[in-house]
Order: C-alpha cells, then structure tokens, then sequence
C-alpha cells in the first residue's frame, strides 16, 4: 500500500490522556481539511470525526504554531495505530488499533524499579528483626 494512503505512528502517553491521536503537521493533507467531517471505521464501529487542532506555544512563545488531532478513546501508549484512507474513496478511513503486547520500557522499568525496593525493604525488614 503507497504510503501516502496510509498514516501510522505509535500512541503516546500524552495521547492515550488527551484520548486524541495527533496528526503531524506534513501529514495533514492525508485527511479531510481542519473542521471538515468524515467516516471513521474504528475496529469495525463507524463514527464521525474531525481534524482538530488548539494553539501550542511548546517551542516557546516566539514561536506559536498549533497541534493537529483526530479524537479517539481507548488508546493506551505505546499501541501502533494505522490509519488507512479508503481507495475507493468515499472519504471513509480505517482505524484498526495494534495493542502492544508489552508495557512501554518506562511503564517497565517503573515497574522494576517498585519490585526490587519492596524486596530490598522486606529483606532489611527480615534481617532487622533476626538481628537481635
């Protein structure tokens, strides 16, 4: 499938809370223009949905610009979304989501980081207590 029918990205944590996925900027032309509705097949429901965009200062405040995104719950970080333009057109757009099947390195390494204190504290708890 050319690329240019096809707009794929990794959620992040910022998307998975805002419940949106974000729409790079040299990628907006993949969709309708801002405000402008379209059909939407996300894992099989159709819904409508929309570009949307809110101003962003992120590079600083001489450097206003906008971030762009389409609305979408469910998504956690780290799933790989694909959406894929209907080339028979229509303007209808598939978005089936590809869940991760492992947690993200930070939520991993958090996760490690709290199992190997809470062994290193019962064991110096274990060893207090036998220590007199």
């Amino acid at each position: 499938m050319p690329q240019k029918d096809v707009y794929s990205k990794k959620i992040t944590s910022e998307e998975e809370q805002k419940n949106f996925v974000l729409v790079l900027k040299d990628r907006l032309s993949f969709f309708p223009d801002e405000g402008e509705t379209f059909k939407l097949i996300h894992n099989g429901q159709p819904r409508k949905a929309k570009i949307e965009s809110y101003p962003c200062s992120c590079r600083g405040p001489d450097q206003p610009h906008s971030h762009y995104f389409v609305k979408s719950r469910g998504l956690r970080a780290g799933d790989r979304i694909t959406i894929q333009r209907d080339v028979k057109g229509g303007g209808r757009y598939f978005f089936p989501v590809e869940p991760r099947l492992l947690p993200s390195p930070d939520r991993l390494a958090n996760w490690l980081n709290r199992w190997f204190k809470s062994i290193y504290w019962a064991e110096l708890a274990r060893s207090a207590e036998t220590s007199f």
